[in-house]
């Protein structure tokens, strides 16, 4: 199997119109190692404000017990999941955002 480059995803993800962010499984708190230009454009954050922060910033003070629950049992197996959270804009607007844990 080929080993990935970060620089080199990150250079063909930044050009995808599909928002995309990846998050580090490995480190605690998983925080943000990537999002590319489509997901600042609908988070309305900079890529600096998120890189490096748990993407659960932008669930504020939303209801996403469920989701939460879907990926914490997938986290707890080791096994793939998807959840849909409902997740706050800079400007305070909510948007869907799909997780999905590989």
């Amino acid at each position: 199997m080929a080993t990935l480059n970060i620089e080199e995803v990150a250079q063909r993800l930044d050009k995808s119109t599909l928002s995309m962010s990846i998050a580090d499984a490995g480190v605690s708190d998983m925080p943000l190692v990537y999002v590319n230009p489509a997901f600042c454009a609908v988070t309305g954050y900079e890529a600096s404000d998120m890189i490096g922060r748990n993407c659960r910033f932008l669930q504020a003070d939303l209801d996403n017990e469920d989701p939460r629950r879907i990926v914490a049992e997938a986290l707890d197996k080791g096994t793939a999941a998807q959840a849909v959270f409902r997740n706050r804009r800079r400007d305070g607007s909510e948007f869907n955002n799909l997780l999905i844990l590989e």
